[in-house]
C-alpha cells in the first residue's frame, strides 16, 4: 500500500514538472494553448502507462529478493 502511493505521488510530481516545462515552452515559442493542453494529456497518459508495466515486475523483483 505505502509503495503503490509513492509510485502515485512521484507520477503527479513528475507530471506537474513535465506540464511546467510544457508552458515554459508554450509561451517562449508561441504555441496555442490548446496544444499545450493536448501535448499535457498523451505525456500523462504516456507516464501513467509506463507506471502501470514497471511496478508489477518491480513488486515480483522485491518479493523474489526479500525471500
Amino acid at each position: 500500500m505505502k509503495r503503490d502511493r509513492i509510485v502515485v505521488e512521484n507520477t503527479i510530481e513528475i507530471m506537474m514538472e513535465i506540464e511546467q516545462k510544457l508552458k515554459q515552452l508554450a509561451k517562449k515559442h508561441k504555441i496555442p494553448e490548446e496544444l499545450l493542453k493536448e501535448a499535457i494529456a498523451l505525456e500523462k497518459e504516456r507516464i501513467m502507462y509506463a507506471n502501470r508495466q514497471c511496478v508489477p515486475k518491480l513488486l515480483k523483483a522485491i518479493a523474489r529478493y526479500a525471500e
